[in-house]
Formats: structure tokens, sequence, C-alpha cells
């Protein structure tokens, strides 16, 4: 009996000491791996093989704990524990593309890969087709413009100024491009209201025939070695005025018909002129004479000098004019994905109608600042803003830039809702439709292209393109009608914007009810 009492006092003290040693201490570390039950069966156990001494037992479990058991006598107790320790998920086998386990999915994917390529080629013969047409047949268009001729050498005894509006007259009508049209020199005697013409755009381009050229020309043959023969320049004769700020790609066409207008005009009458002094129709001092003293007069009686009233003299301006058109359309997109993220964070907290006005000044606050730093770029190259406003033009070409922003940053913010609610594959093309729509119209003078593309003059890239110009060279302004039109996009996207984000809204509510509505009927399919 004592023995017998001693061997449980023993294994009492042993389960005493065992509670709390390290070795437990450790075992007790890692509660996801060792549960209760592992603690108590270790704790309570009886199962020794005869009387060991307390440090003979301790070190026993001790070694039973940091030894796993062997897998011909596994413990119960973990075998208990292991029931709870879900199975890792099994790796899906992987196919080759064209095994018969992937038939279905492949006729899947095959059918949605051609649809997507048939949509993408479908939105980009209709978008690219915008630009393209642009162009097509642009030297078709030349015939509406017209250049005017005005003869003030229009005397009896005249014939420079009547042999030259012959001579370009006929050129033009051969040609079949631009038109030359004469008009009558008393009713346009101020040559200050021309030129406000010319600039105004009411005119493309004007001929002026001085009114002594023929006088000129007569006193250059009469006296060959005279100052007036000697200093006789033909191109005062006749003056060509234009403004080629206006459209510096137009009016490349126009001076190189004018230029072979004009070589046309001073060979016809250079050959006329020899013939009228040849037969004595026109007093001289006699060929020989002339041709000796004066051969120039002979060889170019007429020439045409150019007066460019407004020139496009700064190459830096057509990043500003052009292709910086772009960059505002992109960096508007790009204030919608970098501010996205921080809208969420507030918007579950607002209410609709002070949601709708946060976006709306928020995006106000971040253009007027985006429009700052994009009119910063072009005061660093030293573009001239001075020529229509003085030292205002800088704040004025900023002003227009951040509307122009607002107008085309709104509108994109508005697509960009209705495509990631609807299709958000189509956000990027719906990006390059607006880039397309508007500089199509806005690069090139809509009079030298189609019809259809007269929808400019309502766009706002269009509208901030003539702003532009008037800003930067002084041509027409209508910048009245242009600042209209930016406010009337700006008016336009936000009364859409509330309509917009409610159907954001329903959009993303439908998909994640269905998405819950498919996790759960998973997870019971799952269970069952």
């Amino acid at each position: 009996m004592s023995n017998i009492h001693s061997d449980h006092v023993s294994e009492a003290a042993l389960a005493d000491d065992i509670a709390d040693s390290p070795a437990l201490a450790r075992v007790r570390s890692f509660p996801e791996i060792v549960n209760d039950d592992f603690h108590n069966a270790l704790v309570n156990t009886r199962s020794f093989e005869g009387p060991v001494s307390n440090e003979e037992e301790y070190d026993k479990v001790q070694d039973t704990s940091k030894t796993p058991p062997s897998s011909s006598s596994p413990s119960p107790v973990l075998e208990k524990e292991s029931s709870h320790i879900p199975a890792p998920p099994a790796h899906p086998a992987k196919h080759g593309f064209f095994s018969k386990h992937l038939k279905a999915k492949r006729y899947v994917v095959i059918k949605k890969l051609f649809t997507s390529v048939l949509i993408m080629g479908t939105l980009m013969l209709a978008f690219f087709s915008i630009y393209w047409g642009a162009f097509y047949k642009r030297l078709s268009y030349l015939d509406r413009i017209e250049l005017w001729v005005i003869n003030y050498d229009n005397a009896e005894d005249a014939v420079l100024g009547s042999a030259f509006v012959s001579a370009a007259t006929e050129y033009a009508a051969a040609t079949k491009s631009i038109r030359v049209v004469e008009h009558n020199a008393s009713e346009y005697n101020d040559i200050g209201r021309l030129e406000s013409m010319i600039v105004g755009e009411r005119i493309w381009g004007l001929f002026v025939i001085s009114s002594n050229a023929t006088t000129l020309l007569r006193s250059a043959l009469e006296d060959p070695t005279s100052s007036v023969s000697m200093e006789y320049n033909a191109s005062t004769t006749v003056r060509f005025m234009y403004s080629q700020a206006r459209d510096q790609l137009a009016m490349g066409y126009v001076a190189t018909f004018v230029y072979e207008l004009a070589a046309n005009a001073s060979t016809v009458i250079a050959t006329q002129i020899f013939h009228d002094v040849a037969a004595g129709n026109i007093s001289s001092a006699g060929l020989s004479e002339i041709a000796a003293s004066a051969p120039h007069v002979l060889a170019a009686p007429v020439a045409v000098g150019f007066d460019n009233l407004r020139p496009f003299d700064n190459p830096i301006a057509t990043a500003t004019t052009q292709v910086g058109l772009i960059f505002i359309v992109i960096t508007s997109f790009f204030q919608f994905n970098f501010f996205q993220p921080v809208h969420m964070l507030i918007a579950q907290d607002l209410k609709r109608t002070h949601l709708i006005l946060y976006r709306v000044f928020s995006s106000w606050i971040a253009y007027f600042f985006l429009s700052l730093f994009y009119s910063l770029v072009s005061l660093a190259f030293q573009i001239d803003f001075t020529r229509a406003f003085g030292r205002a033009g800088f704040v004025v070409f900023w002003i227009f830039n951040w509307l122009g922003m607002m107008a085309v940053g709104t509108l994109l913010e508005n697509l960009a809702l209705f495509c990631i609610a609807t299709y958000p594959p189509m956000l990027g093309f719906g990006l390059i439709f607006i880039v397309i729509s508007n500089i199509a119209s806005a690069f090139y003078s809509i009079p030298l292209q189609n019809v259809f593309y007269r929808y400019g003059y309502g766009y706002p890239i269009k509208n901030l393109a003539d702003a532009t110009r008037t800003i930067l060279f002084d041509t027409r302004n209508v910048m009245g009608r242009n600042a209209g039109v930016l406010l009337a996009w700006i008016a336009f996207d936000i009364s859409v914007m509330p309509l917009t984000m409610m159907y954001f809204n329903w959009q993303m509510g439908r998909r994640a009810r269905a998405a819950a509505a498919a996790a759960a009927a998973a997870k019971a399919g799952g269970g069952k």
C-alpha cells in the first residue's frame, strides 16, 4: 500500500510540475496548433510504466513534448486536434489549351476575344474616321477661300492695274482653286478698314494695287538712267495683305497660290509691256536703251510684296494652340483618376446634394491650380502674352485654360462614371472620342473642311483654341462668344452630373447585391 500511495503522490506532484514547466509554456504559445484538450491530457496523464521518480517522469514528458510521435503510433490527442484543422485547398488540374476538358471554356474565351476585337475595330473605324475625315479632300475646299483685289491704279490711261487684275483672275479660274475677286476701289478707299477686315477674318487675303503703279513704270521706261528707273521696285506695285496667325497651315496653301499667281502675272505682264514698248504703245526710250540701263524694268515690271498683318512668329506657340490642347483634355481626365479615391473617403458620409456640390467645387478648385501650372509652362518658354491685353495677357490666358479644363473635365467625369457603371472597357475609347472630336475641328479651319465639322463652333476646345490665338497674336476677338460656349458646357455638365451619379450608384448597388447573392449561394452549396 505504501508503494501505491507513494506512486500517486509522485504522479500528482509531477502533474503540478508539468503544469508550471517551461516546456508547457512553449506549447501554450501555439494556440492554433495545441488546444485545451491537449493541455488537459498532458497534465492529467496517469499512464506511466512502474514507479519512477519525479525527475525521470518529468524528463520523459519533456522529451515527448519536443519529439513528435511516430507515424506508427499516433497520439489520440493529436488525432483529435488534427480533425479540427481544415485541409489545404487542392490546386485545379492544369490542361493544354486544346484539351477536351476545356472545350466549353475554350469556346467562351474565343467568342469573347472575337467579340472584343469586333467592338474595338468598330469603335476605331468610327472614331478615327472623324480625324482622318478632317483632311479628306482638303484641297477641294480651297475654292471656299476668296482673295480680294482692290485696284487703285484705275486712271483712264493706266495699264498696270488692269493687266494684273486680268492676269490674276484668269489664273485663278484656270486653277479652279482659290478664287480671286475684284472689288470696287471707290467702296474700299480706307486701307485701315481693309486691314481690320483681314484681321477680323472677313477676308482671307487682299491684293492692293498701288495708285501710282503705271506712273512709276512709265517714268522708268521713259528715262532708264534716272533714279526712278534705277530704284524701281516692282514689289511696291502690288501688295498682298494677310493674317498668318489666323491659321498658319491654311495660309501656307494661300501663300503658295499667291507666289504662283504672282510669277504667272509677272510673266504675262512683262510680255505685254515688252510688246507695247516695241510697238510704241507706251512712250519709252527704246528697247535697247532700257535693256542696257534698266533691264529689270522690262523683265519684271510687276511683283507682289507681302504684308503679314498677324505673323505666326513664335514656333513654341504651336504647342499652345494645338498639341497643348490635347494635354488639357488628358490632364482633365487624370484629375478624375487621382481624386476618385479621395472622393470615396467621404462620399458615404455626405448627403446627395452635398456630395454633388462637393464633387463639383473640388474639381473646380483642382482645375484652377492645374490650369495655372499648364499656363506657367508657356510662360517659362517665353511666349509673348502682351500683344492683345498687355501685361494682363497671362491672367486672361490662365482664366480661359481654367474654363476649358472645367468644361472638358466635368464632361469626362460624367463620361467616366457612366462607362464604369455600364461597361468599364469603354472608358478608354470614350476619352479617345472626346479628344478626336475636339481636335479635328479645332486644329484646322472649319471652312476648309466638310460641313460635318461645323459642330466644332460649339465645342469647348475649338473655342479655347480661338481664344488662345486672340491672346497670343491679337487675331479676331470673339472671346465673349468663346467664354459663353465654355460656360454653357460647364452648366450642361453640372446639370447632368446628378443623373450620372444616381445611375452610377444604382448600377454599383445592383452589382454589389448580385455579388453578395452569388457568394451566399456558393457558400450554401459548399455547405451541402
